[in-house]
């Protein structure tokens, strides 16, 4: 059994929308060059080849004109293998701050695809290409935005701490902590203390605190799960000598935890943005079997199980304070029972080598 999706996909940092009026667009083009080598280094099997024609870099981008009752538009269609230039190119998009607006810009419709607003009007497009070039045609206070956005991924050079701490109690227990949002802001000293609040309660329980270290723009993934093996299903298969029939047990695996995958981002040395899914699969315990019938000889019946497992997840994008602490409700599967999660983004220093001691000869 699968329970359904819950999906938080917002900014909460306290900051209004920003509507801009119509104002002039200048194109820049950036060297960022620096920044991708360093996100090809930390990525496991990536070349850190750049450049025109380097392997695994290539993009084909094909343009096709579509006219509609709204007008003419061109649709851009793009095929490029995943790598440090489209991450970076996501995480301008999605932290932008204004945000360029649907049907402005080269918005992505989905994976690949874009569209380019009406011909011969002006547009807002960021295009970050694999050779370490970023074409931005944007308005001034977007032009701002990306100085001190890629002047944060430069010059800040800590690692990034994220804690989550999931509690649970029953289902009214935090309805104080939460106002007119699925999602609280809190100040280091106000999670301190609302955690003090909750490990006193004696209905309140820490379900699990995991913690991860990541380099900025890097995504990471937590399990703190338990593994249950059971029989899936049983296979006739012939051995020898003489060709015998024997019951092969097909082994299989449930799992009952949480599983988190998150990247961080420097927006600013005030800020990280997170982006975060959480799951949380519960198994029936035990698990229920059902016998079925192989027709071998002396085994006319087995048995095979039969999990039964609830899981929900959640996704969430945040802007939190660095220290500060973002509380939002997690998924959890237990009857009568509700959780949240506080998100803690902390900057850490990254580890000195140790000083190496001359040795006595």
């Amino acid at each position: 059994m699968i329970a359904l999706l819950a999906l938080l996909s917002f900014v909460q940092d306290g900051r209004q929308p920003v509507t801009p009026a119509a104002q002039e667009r200048t194109r820049r083009v950036l060297d960022v060059t620096d920044i991708l080598d360093a996100d090809a280094l930390r990525t496991e099997g990536e070349s850190i080849a750049l450049g025109d024609g380097a392997p695994g870099r290539s993009r084909e981008v094909s343009v096709s004109r579509v006219t509609t009752d709204q007008g003419t538009r061109l649709v851009l269609r793009e095929h490029r293998l995943e790598g440090p230039a489209a991450d970076l190119d996501e995480l301008i998009h999605t932290w932008m701050r204004p945000s360029i607006a649907p049907g402005t810009d080269m918005t992505v419709l989905r994976r690949g695809e874009r569209v380019v607003a009406g011909l011969g009007g002006e547009r807002d497009s960021v295009f970050v290409a694999s050779d370490g070039t970023l074409v931005a045609h944007v308005s001034a206070d977007r032009h701002a935005w990306l100085d001190q956005f890629l002047s944060a991924q430069r010059e800040i050079s800590d690692l990034v701490s994220l804690e989550f701490t999931f509690v649970a109690s029953d289902e009214k227990a935090f309805d104080t902590l939460f106002r007119d949002s699925a999602v609280a802001m809190l100040a280091k000293a106000d999670a301190d203390a609302a955690l003090e609040r909750l490990k006193r309660d004696t209905v309140a329980s820490i379900v699990q605190s995991p913690k991860v270290l990541v380099f900025p723009r890097q995504r990471a993934q937590i399990s703190t799960v338990e593994e249950l093996a059971y029989i899936k299903d049983w296979k006739v298969v012939l051995v020898e000598p003489g060709s015998t029939a024997i019951a092969d047990p097909q082994i299989d695996v449930v799992r009952d935890g949480f599983d988190i995958d998150a990247r961080a981002v420097f927006v600013d040395p005030e800020h990280v943005g997170v982006e975060v899914s959480i799951a949380h699969s519960q198994v029936t315990r035990p698990i229920a079997t059902k016998k079925i019938t192989l027709g071998l000889p002396g085994m006319s019946e087995v048995e095979v199980g039969v999990p039964d497992v609830t899981r929900v997840s959640l996704e969430s994008r945040l802007l939190i304070g660095v220290d500060h602490c973002a509380l939002f409700r997690a998924p959890f599967t237990e009857a009568g029972k509700s959780a949240v999660v506080f998100l803690r983004a902390r900057r850490t220093p990254l580890p000195t080598p140790a000083a190496q001691v001359p040795r006595n000869r």
